[in-house]
């Protein structure tokens, strides 16, 4: 993969070990996508569901990918991007692994995520985690490195609400589809590999942001 275009503003050499995508649905997929094309050379998938119809409207995915696997699906575009990444799989088991490296949180039930990150909450092989929520027009970016308790704890303070609660709060269409829109995905994504980004080039930066929010249709960021 040529990464002229890139390779001095960021060299995807820095990360020394898998990033661990758990969730590969709108936003987990465009979050594995950016990371493909910025070099990331080892990236895990974790998901359990296929691609149904409804999900070609906001997600990465194409009318030949229904029925497949999420997973699979993703890694074959993956490496349509570059044919040499390294793109394992899994379709059970994320809420009781050891998850090593870097973790980008992108699944749709807040309770499943806090599991995640209970699970691992004193795993010392976990070096940053990227947790990416989305209503229909709004997008956050939680970041926190697993080494420091008090990003860790604030992280985890902010899940403190149940799957129903979420929900009651997210719109439905008359057919009760959540309803979700593209660009609510692609604009909250790129804030987050950005930010992952710019952690990779200095790990002592304290610039990197804590907590993103954007809403693109209002045209509105507030960054800490």
């Amino acid at each position: 993969m040529n990464l002229n275009k890139s390779l001095e503003f960021f060299d995807p050499d820095q990360i020394k070990g898998p990033c661990h995508i758990i969730g590969c649905g709108a936003i987990g997929g465009c979050i594995a996508e950016l990371l493909a094309r910025q070099g990331v050379k080892d990236i895990h998938l974790w998901d359990f569901d296929i691609v149904a119809s409804h999900n070609i409207v906001n997600q990465i995915y194409t009318e030949e990918d229904i029925n497949r696997p999420k997973v699979e699906a993703l890694k074959k575009q993956l490496r349509k991007i570059n044919s040499n990444i390294k793109v394992t799989t899994h379709e059970q088991g994320w809420e009781n692994n050891i998850i090593n490296n870097y973790m980008f949180l992108c699944l749709d039930n807040i309770e499943t995520r806090k599991k995640v990150l209970l699970y691992n909450k004193d795993n010392q092989q976990l070096k940053l985690v990227t947790d990416c929520r989305m209503t229909l027009t709004q997008g956050q970016c939680y970041t926190a490195k697993w080494d420091n308790p008090i990003e860790k704890n604030s992280l985890l303070d902010s899940m403190n609400f149940t799957h129903e609660e979420a929900m009651a709060e997210t719109p439905v269409s008359a057919c009760g589809f959540t309803l979700s829109v593209a660009p609510t995905v692609r604009i909250i994504t790129s804030y987050a590999i950005a930010n992952f980004m710019k952690y990779i080039n200095n790990k002592e930066d304290k610039m990197f942001k804590k907590l993103i929010i954007s809403d693109p249709f209002r045209a509105e960021l507030t960054a800490v």
